[in-house]
């Protein structure tokens, strides 16, 4: 992301909101279910998470942590679709790319502090 971003590769799009041959939800669900980054999350993290709320509740417990996760990430798109919706008709490409640029930097930091602090935890156990 920050990378196209400083190229100049990320543009603000403006379409119709038709999805093409069906509804825009299941286009999502099936993006969703088919981007290999969705089931590396469930295999490593998501599995994890499922494993404590197991390990603490039963499967009661993972059924409620799924439910939670499934919520909250709907909670949350739907909030990105809503501003999204309602601003990209007025921002301009130079201060979106710009935001881009540094969700992207963002996403680097999160992904070196977590693979920092799974080192520091395996140095631990070693």
């Amino acid at each position: 992301m920050a990378v196209d971003s400083y190229r100049n590769k990320v543009k603000v799009e403006v379409s119709s909101g038709k999805a093409e041959g069906g509804s825009m939800v299941l286009s999502g669900i099936v993006l969703s279910a088919a981007n290999p980054y969705f089931l590396l999350w469930w295999a490593i993290i998501g599995l994890g998470f499922i494993m404590q709320a197991h390990a603490s509740f039963g499967y009661p417990g993972v059924i409620i942590y799924y439910c939670g996760h499934i919520s909250a990430d709907l909670a949350w798109y739907s909030l990105v679709s809503f501003v999204v919706g309602k601003t990209r008709k007025f921002i301009k490409e130079k201060p979106y790319r710009i935001i881009i640029a540094l969700l992207g930097c963002l996403l680097v930091f999160f992904g070196v502090r977590f693979i920092y602090d799974a080192a520091e935890k395996l140095i631990k156990i070693i």
